[in-house]
């Protein structure tokens, strides 16, 4: 099991806006230390990515693969109960909520807006073939987790 990088990142709101603020910080001291502000971004791309951050909170979601080649398997967790980091083989305990047949994907994230769509829209909008670090592809399964043991 692991939290994918990016659903962390996004998990973790304070942590990233900190970052956003450590690069203004060193905006204003690198001319000071004789360091060349090329490569670093602009006041208006830091703004935007904090911005983005705040609005794309997203919830703690584990992915990984069964011992058995079977199919992978996600599910979210309430970051308040997380004690320690999710990775390396683990014993899940919970119910199944959704099963993804081959091909049929699944969002990672939590977008803001979505449940204003139509259940049609939702549908179509999972049939849509996507492959990405925020994409989940079938054949898998979603789980309401109860509980993770080591």
């Amino acid at each position: 099991m692991e939290i994918p990088p990016f659903i962390r990142m996004l998990s973790q709101p304070d942590q990233l806006d900190d970052m956003v603020n450590m690069i203004e910080a060193f905006r204003a001291m690198a001319p000071m230390l004789g360091q060349d502000l090329e490569g670093l971004p602009g006041k208006k791309e830091t703004k935007a990515f904090s911005d983005f951050g705040k609005a794309m909170k997203s919830d703690v979601v584990i992915v990984g693969d069964q011992e058995d080649g079977g199919p992978q398997i996600t599910g979210k967790l309430n970051k308040d109960y997380v004690r320690d980091a999710i990775e390396g083989e683990v014993f899940i305990l919970g119910k199944v909520a959704k099963r993804l047949k081959h091909g049929e994907t699944h969002s990672l994230l939590a977008i803001p807006g979505a449940s204003l769509m139509s259940r049609k829209q939702r549908r179509e909008a999972a049939r849509q073939e996507q492959s990405d670090d925020t994409t989940l592809v079938g054949p898998a399964l979603t789980l309401d987790i109860l509980a993770i043991y080591r």
